[in-house]
């Protein structure tokens, strides 16, 4: 008999606890986690998770809260907010007085799409190991070389190069000379505003310290965007615009420093007393 109360009330509790995750998660509005138990889930909000004491995990077999994401999407989530950051330093160690050539820049670099230029450096008397369609990489026989299919040629040993005939001479020049050749490379890359909101979001349920919502964050970046299509137009400064651009810096900034959530402090360990003995006695 005491054994079935006990596990009367361990699932009264557990059916209690999920209510209340429910309703906060509907009032908060928070993304769910999942609590998985056998084939059926129960959903609990992120960031204010509420368990039913040590009643919920004896029933549940111990099982654990898990996170939809995992630490991999976190760390890429984290590494985007980084990258972004990274394109508006960037952008503003080599900021344009020309109101029109900023606006542009700032349109460019939070728009979908970024250009990544590099070298790839190719030892002498080495194959490049791919083929080359126009000034298009195609056919990589060797990654590591750090190629990708879709890669655009623009210079040769640093001699700009417009077409395929240029290129194939300038590497022909080189083999001939028995040279290294350096081939310039541009890459297009989806940009990191493209998935900025998701990536502020995932890292705001992962900490306790205080950030900015993520709805003001991208309020922000729509407002620097609206403001540099006003600014390409005649309608305001280059200065204003910078001042939005460092305010966007700013708050991502925030992102980037928060730490992760405290774990939450394991549940003290229950001391057996001497009616629990005799009750084992009875029932063991």
């Amino acid at each position: 008999l005491h054994r079935f109360a006990l596990l009367a009330a361990a699932s009264a509790a557990a059916v209690a606890a999920t209510s209340i995750a429910a309703a906060n998660s509907d009032a908060a509005g928070a993304a769910p986690f999942a609590l998985q138990s056998g084939a059926s889930a129960v959903m609990l909000p992120t960031r204010r998770i509420v368990l039913a004491g040590p009643a919920l995990g004896w029933l549940l077999g111990g099982t654990s809260v898990q996170a939809k994401s995992n630490e991999d999407s976190l760390s890429k989530a984290r590494a985007n907010i980084d990258v972004a950051i990274n394109l508006i330093r960037d952008l503003r160690a080599k900021w344009p007085q020309d109101p029109v050539k900023a606006a542009e820049a700032v349109s460019s670099a939070t728009g979908s799409v970024v250009l990544n230029n590099f070298d790839v450096l190719v030892p002498a008397g080495q194959s490049l190991g791919v083929d080359i369609e126009g000034l298009g990489i195609t056919n990589v026989n060797n990654e590591a070389m750090g190629w990708r299919s879709g890669d655009k040629v623009v210079a040769i040993n640093g001699e700009d190069v417009a077409k395929e005939e240029e290129a194939v001479k300038a590497v022909k020049e080189a083999r001939d000379a028995n040279k290294p050749i350096k081939v310039s490379i541009q890459r297009l890359l989806q940009g990191p505003f493209v998935l900025l909101e998701r990536d502020l979001r995932e890292v705001y349920q992962d900490t306790d310290a205080y950030v900015p919502e993520s709805e003001d964050v991208m309020k922000k970046v729509g407002s620097l965007r609206s403001k540099a299509s006003l600014v390409a137009d005649g309608v305001g400064t280059s200065d204003e615009l910078l001042k939005k651009l460092d305010s966007v810096e700013t708050l991502l900034e925030a992102y980037v420093k928060a730490g992760k959530a405290a774990a939450a402090p394991a549940a003290p360990k229950k001391t057996r007393s001497a009616a629990d003995e005799d009750v084992g006695a009875l029932f063991g």
